[in-house]
């Protein structure tokens, strides 16, 4: 047991949890604020989970590769830390300029808790993000679960809390999501303890370092999050709310793709220069891939009872929508073991390149699709899009189809990726 909580495994274990944690709190609140309120609070959530991955600049995977190298982190996170103050001063005006325009119809008091969530939000997750990435670098693994699942549990608990005693609305859950992210800030500068005083490292210098990996950090980001931001003025508040539901029950399986892509780097990173990247690679996207259809074979079963029991029957037009954003959840899995790989061999471009192809196309289909089909519509563009995502990342890496063609051995992968996190982590 305490092997599991501390090994590759408890990144596993964590991320299901984390996403689980998702699904408990998704049907409170839709339950308590209704189609229209669940659009809004999940384009204005999308907006904070966004902002802080759009103005770190890549620098979190700096500081990933820097652990992986086993250089001192310290001055590092100690100049990300004053780069914080200037991203969450942009982060608020970011967000202020959102309710002028694309958040208009959010009640008065969630948009200055936006604005307010704009700041705190994109410097807090600025930071500990940057310290999740050395964590896992430095295969402190049970630490980075801890932190992957603290935000999570905040915000659930605190939503509970605040149903329970009626006072959950828009702003609110803008506010707890603000406490979340302070929160969890406070247990990775906890786990990775690194003094005020000290050497710092040029903030210009991580900036240039970090260009090639900026754009697939944002393109992946805005990917899971972005279409959401955008859904609530095309397709509309109601449509919003049902496609949420839908993205939030996708989420399920990616918590596979997460917990092999984190488990997978270093690996990754080492056999570039042993030669046996290839072989490596390819197992293990193979056996990602299949564990991506298991488990979102697995959700779709259950996904007309998570939405009417869970969510309730104001949301059952939310069912089908769901099915269809669980086909694009296996390419999300296997998304991360080819960022994972691309990032290894120093491919930023070419892992920028295919993040944002995919992220484009599904704007492009949102916009095409989703004033006339809906919830729906939006779900098929994003399904499309992340599958484009995934070919054109793995055809950068420079396998051929031969390589990701089934094998006998890939459940076996499959079942060693989930429940060790591969061996060789």
């Amino acid at each position: 047991m305490r092997s599991a909580l501390s090994g590759p495994s408890s990144i596993v274990i964590s991320r299901i949890a984390s996403a689980m944690l998702g699904v408990v709190s998704a049907p409170i609140l839709a339950r308590a604020l209704g189609p229209d309120g669940r659009g809004q609070t999940a384009a204005a959530l999308a907006l904070t989970g966004l902002l802080p991955i759009a103005l770190s600049f890549g620098i979190p995977i700096v500081a990933r590769r820097r652990g992986a190298s086993g250089e001192e982190v310290a001055p590092t996170v100690r100049a990300i830390r004053l780069f914080g103050l200037v991203v969450g001063a942009l982060g608020g005006l970011i967000a202020y300029f959102s309710t002028l325009s694309i958040l208009e119809s959010l009640p008065h008091p969630a948009k200055f808790a936006l604005v307010v969530s704009g700041i705190g939000c994109s410097a807090s997750g600025l930071l500990w993000i940057s310290d999740v990435n050395i964590l896992i670098a430095r295969e402190r693994h049970g630490a980075f679960a801890l932190v992957n699942l603290t935000s999570g549990a905040v915000f659930t608990t605190l939503v509970a809390i605040f149903a329970l005693i009626g006072k959950i609305s828009v702003s609110a859950v803008i506010w707890l999501n603000l406490a979340a992210m302070v929160t969890t800030l406070v247990v990775s500068s906890c786990l990775l303890r690194v003094g005020i005083r000290g050497p710092r490292a040029r903030t210009r210098v991580l900036l240039v370092e970090s260009r090639r990996f900026y754009g697939a950090q944002l393109a992946e980001a805005s990917s899971y999050r972005l279409d959401q931001f955008f859904a609530l003025p095309i397709i509309g508040a109601h449509a919003a709310g049902l496609y949420s539901v839908a993205a939030t029950i996708s989420l399920l399986p990616m918590a596979v793709g997460q917990a092999v892509g984190s488990s997978t780097f270093r690996r990754f990173v080492r056999a570039t220069s042993t030669g046996t990247f290839r072989a490596d690679f390819s197992t293990d996207l193979r056996g990602a891939v299949v564990a991506g259809w298991a488990a979102s074979l697995s959700v779709a079963a259950a996904t007309p009872a998570i939405v009417v029991l869970g969510f309730g029957r104001d949301f059952s037009d939310a069912i089908i929508p769901a099915l269809i954003a669980l086909a694009g959840s296996v390419a999300v899995v296997g998304n991360y073991v080819v960022n994972s790989g691309l990032v290894a061999l120093n491919k930023g471009w070419q892992q920028t390149s295919a993040q944002f192809a995919g992220l484009l196309a599904g704007l492009v289909l949102l916009v095409l699709l989703g004033p006339t089909l809906g919830p729906s519509g939006a779900a098929l563009a994003s399904t499309l899009g992340y599958w484009l995502t995934f070919w054109c990342g793995y055809l950068a890496t420079g396998l051929g189809l031969r390589d990701l063609s089934p094998r006998v051995g890939d459940l076996r992968g499959a079942r060693d990726l989930f429940r060790q996190g591969r061996q060789g982590a």
